[in-house]
C-alpha cells in the first residue's frame, strides 16, 4: 500500500513554492471553484472517454471514462492507469517559458533532476510541456505537465489567471491536450 503522506507533503510544498513566485494560483482558491462533468461520450479512441468542463477554468476536455474523481484532491480525476489535475497560473508580465521552467525545476524536483520542456500549441496557443526524468520519485506517478497561456486572461472572483495548468501521467498528458478547448 503507498504511503500518501510524502505524497501530500510533496504536492504541499509544490504548491506553497509556486504561489511564492507567482501569488495564489487558483489552486490554493481551487476548493471554491465548482466544476461540471457532462455525458460520457464516444470520441473514436480505444473505449470512451468523456468530458471535463469547468467553468471557472474556461476550458473542457476528454479523459478515460473509467477514470473517477479524486475527493482527496481538488479537480482531479483518477484511474489505474493515470490521472489529471487542472489549476491555473497567475503569472501577469510572466513569460510562459520562465514559468515553466520554474515548475520543471522547483527544488523539491516533481519531475525529477532533469525534466524535458518542449514547445506545444493547444488550440492555437502556446504551451510547454514538461516531461519527466527517469529519475522522477515515485510518488509523482509518472507525473508530466502543461502550462498553456489562455487566449485572454480570466477572473474568478477578484483574481486574474493567465496560465492554464494540466497535470497528468506521462502516458496520457498528450492525448489529453489534444482535447483542450478554450469555452
Amino acid at each position: 500500500m503507498i504511503n500518501m503522506k510524502p505524497i501530500i507533503k510533496i504536492m504541499i510544498i509544490c504548491i506553497l513554492v509556486f504561489n511564492c513566485f507567482y501569488g495564489s494560483s487558483a489552486v490554493a482558491n481551487a476548493s471554491a471553484l465548482p466544476y461540471i462533468v457532462k455525458d460520457e461520450i464516444n470520441i473514436n479512441r480505444i473505449g470512451n472517454w468523456k468530458v471535463y468542463a469547468n467553468s471557472n477554468y474556461k476550458i473542457t476536455l476528454e479523459y478515460p471514462s473509467e477514470w473517477k474523481e479524486n475527493k482527496g484532491f481538488t479537480n482531479r480525476y483518477d484511474g489505474n492507469d493515470g490521472f489529471f489535475q487542472v489549476a491555473a497560473i497567475s503569472a501577469e508580465n510572466v513569460s510562459i517559458d520562465k514559468v515553466a521552467d520554474e515548475d520543471a525545476h522547483h527544488i523539491a524536483k516533481p519531475y525529477g533532476s532533469n525534466p524535458q520542456i518542449n514547445n506545444i500549441r493547444v488550440q492555437g496557443q502556446d504551451g510547454r510541456l514538461i516531461l519527466p526524468s527517469s529519475d522522477q520519485g515515485k510518488e509523482m506517478n509518472n507525473q508530466a505537465g502543461l502550462i498553456v497561456k489562455y487566449p485572454k486572461p480570466i477572473k474568478v472572483g477578484s483574481r486574474t489567471y493567465n496560465y492554464f495548468v494540466l497535470y497528468a501521467d506521462k502516458n496520457h498528458i498528450e492525448e489529453i491536450a489534444k482535447t483542450i478547448k478554450f469555452v
